[in-house]
């Protein structure tokens, strides 16, 4: 985004691809956002961008809390992935080969400048919400499903991204 990065840029990379004609395409523009590091086989991410859970697990967890008040949700997924993963037994699903492609839109935390990104004020109302810092848990009961794509395998782990 500071070395020019746009929605014309955006654009013009998504109509060279030929996505929609097939969507793994996208990891061939793709960069891994910083709570996905390193990779599918690293740890699992601090948050996640779905969920999909029993009934009875989600209502156990009284849902995303809306005490979360900052722009964008600020730390409330994270929030649900680390009392998600509190409660024993939980198991925490990894699809191989597939993932979330953010555009570019103008979001408050994914397209800032690093001096203007909000995460202090996002761990400020944590905090205060908590009464705890937030840090990541280690989620140990992870597991793996399904296959990777060529165009997704350099996204496996460092280094590990050979034909």
């Amino acid at each position: 985004m500071e070395e020019g990065y746009d929605q014309a840029v955006e654009d013009t990379l998504l109509d060279e691809i030929a996505w929609s004609e097939n969507g793994y395409r996208l990891f061939e523009v793709s960069t891994l956002a910083q709570s996905s590091m390193p990779g599918f086989l690293g740890r699992f991410p601090t948050e996640c961008s779905w969920v999909t859970l029993p009934r009875q697990l989600f209502d156990r967890l009284g849902g995303y809390d809306p005490s979360f008040q900052s722009p964008g949700g600020g730390l409330v997924n994270h929030d649900f992935v680390t009392r998600a993963a509190a409660i024993p037994g939980t198991d925490f699903i990894v699809l191989l080969g597939e993932g979330v492609f953010h555009q570019f839109h103008g979001g408050v935390a994914t397209n800032v400048k690093p001096s203007d990104h909000p995460i202090a004020d996002f761990h400020e109302e944590y905090e205060r919400l908590r009464g705890v810092r937030y840090r990541p848990n280690r989620i140990e009961n992870v597991l793996y499903f399904g296959t990777m794509p060529e165009t997704a395998r350099k996204f496996l782990a460092p280094g590990a991204a050979t034909g």
